[in-house]
């Protein structure tokens, strides 16, 4: 399946992509680290903002997506504030959130906007007004104390789906090795019910990490990775998750799936 292209790169088409997180807290560290990223062919990168020193000043803000746009321009890039709620370092109002997606949407350097989708009031709005301003969205869920039952899960998915959101993403904290089995699945069931939207999941933790490599089996769509500072527990190097995905691409693991 082939959803839609962002820059030449084709989400839900083979090997789940590659994102890697910039998650440096000064402006020049910020740069140096997207620069390191695309020089090394990134295939997405997602700013985590909310490890910025300066997420509560617009200026800077608006000064550093700037700064960043020759480095990004081609390459797709997700603009994240991640809440201390959904396992991220930034605290702010829902207002203000809106503030600084709005921001990013206006600078025209943004690809995709995250939206911590049950922590707002009425996120269809929010999203349909940042799909209004020229960006996708990805709608998200984290749930870093447990993995819900599987109906739960798929609930889930569904109501961020019905949004209208241009990619789902949830993500859950497993406690046995059922519960990454029951990931994959609802992912698997997900992507059967609902095939014309891309959806990411992940099974966190190091018991999650066989579900950041099997996105081609269940459908998940994009993996999360790092060079050396996960932004989420279970991570993979990227260049060892690279290696493991052309391994699993090359097999006949998903030719029947």
């Amino acid at each position: 399946m082939h959803y839609f292209e962002i820059k030449e790169t084709a989400f839900g088409e083979g090997k789940p992509l590659i994102c890697l997180p910039v998650t440096e807290r000064t402006e020049p560290d910020v740069l140096r680290e997207t620069q390191r990223l695309v020089q090394m062919q990134a295939q997405v990168i997602e700013w985590r903002v909310d490890a910025y020193e300066n997420s509560d000043d617009w200026n800077a803000i608006r000064q550093l997506l700037k700064a960043m746009a020759p480095l990004i321009e081609k390459t797709p890039f997700i603009f994240t504030f991640r809440s201390k709620e959904q396992g991220g370092m930034g605290s702010m109002t829902e207002e203000r959130i809106s503030d600084l997606h709005q921001i990013a949407a206006e600078s025209h350097v943004v690809d995709f906007v995250d939206v911590e989708f049950f922590q707002m009031k009425n996120p269809n709005k929010e999203i349909k007004m940042l799909q209004d301003m020229g960006v996708r969205v990805i709608a998200s869920h984290h749930d870093f104390n447990e993995t819900p039952q599987p109906e739960i899960m798929q609930m889930l998915l569904q109501r961020m789906q019905e949004s209208g959101a241009d990619i789902v993403k949830l993500a859950v904290m497993p406690q046995t090795q059922a519960d990454v089995l029951a990931l994959m699945s609802e992912t698997n069931r997900f992507v059967q019910n609902y095939p014309k939207i891309p959806v990411v999941t992940m099974s966190m933790g190091t018991l999650g990490k066989v579900s950041r490599v099997s996105g081609e089996l269940t459908g998940s769509c994009m993996t999360f990775g790092n060079l050396g500072v996960p932004s989420a527990p279970g991570q993979i190097e990227a260049r060892e998750l690279a290696k493991i995905l052309d391994v699993l691409h090359s097999s006949d693991l998903t030719e029947h799936a």
